[in-house]
């Protein structure tokens, strides 16, 4: 079958359409917006108000965690983010760690001059 995605303006309509597909016997599911789920609980705003005011003052810090690329690095992250009570959520890369060690190797070669440059018609060339 096919899936309807449907976009309410109000709770009248909501419940409208709820009741038909209810009377029709029409499985449904209802996904709620992630701006109006937040903005739902009173001390959700609170934080979310007080985060935009001390980033305001110059008390915010951004990570990206992405750019923490040693071990040492992200063990010292998340020391300083338990330290602080700051919630965090880490992800475990989908990639081989040999294979990551090895492109971390060839990047560090190449900015010390061991790698070799060549074009790509040498490169079709070996390919062949």
């Amino acid at each position: 079958m096919s899936t309807l995605l449907v976009h309410l303006e109000s709770e009248a309509q909501e419940k409208a359409v709820k009741a038909v597909l209810e009377a029709l016997q029409i499985n449904f599911e209802q996904e709620i917006d992630e701006t109006e789920y937040l903005m739902s609980s009173p001390a959700m705003v609170a934080r979310i108000e007080q985060g935009e005011k001390d980033i305001q003052a110059g008390k915010g810090v951004k990570v990206d965690p992405n750019n923490l690329w040693s071990k040492e690095q992200l063990s010292a992250f998340k020391a300083m983010a338990k330290a602080l009570k700051v919630d965090f959520e880490t992800e475990k890369s989908p990639y081989d760690p040999a294979f990551v060690a090895k492109i971390k190797q060839s990047q560090q070669d190449l900015k010390e001059g061991k790698g070799t440059v060549i074009t790509i018609d040498e490169l079709k060339e070996l390919c062949k």
